[in-house]
């Protein structure tokens, strides 16, 4: 709730309900004199604003000291036990004052029962009105998070799709082949269109995913840099150094094909000065790491949206950013490992509005 109509539904709250609850409690009492109904109106104000303060700060701090989606089951005990406790010491200490301190009325235990019966109703209605607006507000911002997902996403394939789909790769592809065809290379042939309807039929697969595991992004990003490597032959080189130990975990799907497609892209490729990648695995992230000998081009031509894309649709998934690093001789990123929480990814991100964070790699998650 913003702060600014939280400090009006507080002051209109407590006013309504101190005004309230002393006629609801004692029709008559205004029978008691004038003096005795300024104490028992004052004890009405001070017992209500009381409960409603303490409740909120209460609510406020099990929000960040532990928050619903962590565990439920305690945040509701303890919250119970903290909220009952104080709230039934604030209404003894204020049928304490009325009864013994004021003597404005004899001490019942049916009273009693009946104050600490409408303290509970103002508890109910104080936490419902918070915790609700504590889910309403996170509600939007899940709705939020899944609608930029969704478009983050929608660029991606419009990238891998751009990149990979597009006349000029399909026709360097179909001339590398060719090449082998004349040269009577059957073999490699065959083994190259296996490779290249490999790579565009998990195009059109992952459209509609939201993550892919490691190991089939890798599977895919070898038969990608297979086609590379025949089409530039010596001037390009690929150097893998990923551990099988991390093959569970999951990442946004085309990354890492999206991030070498780049370094063909912007590089200049000969065989006297080969473009090196390295794709390895470097305190706990995944780096993808090139040599630079950059084109001579427009900078306009290059937006920069790939690497972009890839940082925000990361930013949706996980804390960890994104880490770029260029330099004279190398240009690097540096992917965050993530793994997936213990809800299944694909089955909530069906429910819009509702999209599950990912966690950091951990060291139990790399001995799987």
């Amino acid at each position: 709730m913003e702060a600014r109509k939280s400090i009006w539904v507080r002051i209109i709250g407590i006013t309504t309900i101190g005004l309230l609850v002393p006629h609801i409690l004692m029709p008559n009492l205004q029978s008691f004199g004038t003096a005795n109904y300024k104490i028992q109106m004052t004890v009405s104000f001070l017992v209500t604003t009381l409960l409603w303060e303490g409740n909120l700060f209460i609510i406020l701090r099990l929000q960040k000291w532990l928050p619903w989606e962590r565990n439920t089951l305690q945040r509701l005990i303890v919250q119970f036990i903290i909220s009952g406790f104080y709230s039934n010491l604030i209404v003894t200490i204020a049928i304490y004052l009325i009864t013994y301190e004021f003597e404005i009325l004899p001490f019942k235990w049916d009273m009693f029962i009946y104050h600490m019966g409408i303290a509970s109703i103002l508890l109910i209605m104080v936490e419902a009105l918070y915790e609700g607006s504590y889910f309403l507000s996170e509600w939007k911002k899940a709705l939020s998070k899944a609608e930029r997902l969704e478009k983050e996403n929608v660029k991606a394939k419009y990238e891998a799709l751009k990149n990979q789909v597009n006349p000029h790769f399909l026709f360097n592809s179909l001339n590398t082949l060719a090449n082998m065809v004349m040269d009577e290379e059957n073999d490699k042939a065959v083994e190259f269109i296996q490779k290249l309807s490999k790579v565009y039929r998990y195009i059109l697969q992952s459209r509609d995913q939201e993550i892919s595991d490691f190991k089939t992004e890798m599977k895919i990003v070898e038969e990608y840099t297979y086609l590379l490597q025949n089409r530039f032959e010596e001037g390009v080189e690929f150097h893998y150094d990923v551990c099988s130990n991390y093959n569970h975990l999951v990442l946004p799907p085309l990354t890492l094909q999206m991030l070498i497609e780049n370094t063909v892209k912007h590089n200049v490729i000969s065989t006297s000065q080969p473009l090196k990648v390295w794709v390895q695995i470097e305190d706990d992230r995944l780096v993808i790491k090139n040599t630079l000998n950059l084109k001579r081009v427009d900078e306009r031509e290059s937006t920069g949206m790939g690497i972009e894309n890839i940082k925000n649709r990361y930013q949706l998934l996980t804390d960890e950013e994104v880490i770029i690093k260029s330099g004279k001789e190398f240009f690097e990123v540096r992917l965050p490992l993530i793994s997936s929480v213990k809800e299944n990814f694909d089955e909530s991100t069906n429910n819009r509005g509702r999209i599950p964070r990912c966690k950091k790699i951990t060291k139990d998650d790399t001995q799987r």
